[in-house]
């Protein structure tokens, strides 16, 4: 009997997804965060770095420490499955449209000041319904504020 007739090996597919394989992500200054695979795979970016070579587990991004924390976060408090986004227009509260997690994560962004680094490492990674919740917690802060007020909310709030 030769190597081919015998079935008691599984099949794996090579496109199969090992829920325990973890990856490396590293922040501009060198910190590295570890995430399972699975749950990296709603960046859009990792999906295409990792789905293109297997035998990658780390990756270098463009990143500084504080939004990557808040990235690995969102991969892990959803598990590789986005949460639903606020359907547009914007009508009520944020908090109403939004789970909790969402809602003190973008808080803790904006009293930090950070929003505009988190958007612009969100849209780095391609995770675009986390870029478009980002968004809704802005358009919040100036749904319906003057032009003046807009301004000073965007550039301190942000």
């Amino acid at each position: 009997m030769s190597n081919l007739d015998q079935t008691d090996a599984p099949i794996v597919s090579l496109d199969s997804e090992e829920t325990n394989v973890n990856i490396i992500l590293r922040s501009t200054s060198g910190t590295t965060y570890t995430v399972p695979k699975a749950y990296a795979m709603i960046s859009d970016f990792l999906k295409n770095a990792f789905t293109n070579d297997s035998e990658t587990v780390e990756a270098d991004l463009n990143i500084d420490d504080y939004c990557l924390k808040i990235v690995v976060d969102y991969m892990n408090e959803y598990k590789g499955t986005e949460p639903k986004a606020p359907e547009p227009p914007l009508h009520q509260d944020f908090q109403k449209v939004v789970d909790d997690f969402c809602f003190t994560l973008t808080n803790k962004v904006c009293t930090e000041h950070k929003m505009k680094d988190l958007m612009n490492a969100v849209n780095y990674m391609a995770i675009p319904q986390f870029l478009f919740i980002l968004g809704c917690k802005i358009a919040s802060l100036i749904k319906g504020k003057p032009i003046g007020e807009i301004k000073t909310i965007l550039l301190t709030e942000c």
